[in-house]
């Protein structure tokens, strides 16, 4: 027993996230933001999916029926990944560690926000998925995902008044790197 709560005690002091025996009250620090973006969904558009561009220049659309995975998981990458945000808890769990904490948590996990390159990983999948090597003319080295965003400004919010968000079209892009060919077998995602 004494065991068992020693090392609880070490998952709270060392908010190990992954912990299997325990559950740890975490990810509760307050980010103040002046406004708050929101990308809306549009069926549309992931129906119709990314516009690749290919490496000899032509261009395609890949969308979630071509790679065979579930529309849940390709609105992910539309919306989230290719803008180049990742899951909220990867992000959350680096937030407001001490100094001590921050240097043994990222001996063993760094932080996703620094050590994470969303393009890499988004070109790599499509390339593979699709069977696709560098240096063959359908290859694809570009991606883009226009997009639908709403910006709420706190101070609108707060004030409980009448909200008129600002409307803008954004587009997420993935473009492919000379120097990652080296990756290309050597690496996983």
């Amino acid at each position: 027993m004494i065991v068992f709560f020693a090392l609880a005690a070490a998952a709270i002091v060392f908010r190990i996230d992954n912990w299997p025996l325990t559950w740890v009250p975490m990810y509760a620090e307050y980010v103040p933001v002046e406004d708050i973006p929101v990308r809306v969904w549009n069926l549309e558009e992931v129906q119709r999916g990314f516009l690749a561009i290919r490496q000899d220049g032509g261009e395609e659309r890949i969308n979630p029926q071509r790679l065979n995975i579930p529309r849940t998981k390709f609105i992910r990458l539309y919306y989230e990944r290719i803008f180049g945000l990742g899951p909220p808890k990867d992000y959350q769990s680096h937030l407001a560690l001490s100094p001590a904490n921050r240097y043994l948590r990222e001996l063993f996990d760094p932080d996703p926000a620094t050590s994470v390159f969303w393009d890499w990983r988004i070109l790599y999948s499509l390339n593979k998925s699709l069977g696709r090597e560098p240096g063959q003319p359908d290859f694809i080295v570009e991606v883009q995902a226009p997009a639908l965003e709403y910006l709420f400004s706190l101070r609108d919010l707060n004030d409980g008044g009448g909200l008129t968000p600002l409307q803008t079209r954004r587009t997420g892009l993935a473009r492919w790197r000379d120097e990652w060919v080296w990756r290309w077998n050597n690496d996983e995602i």
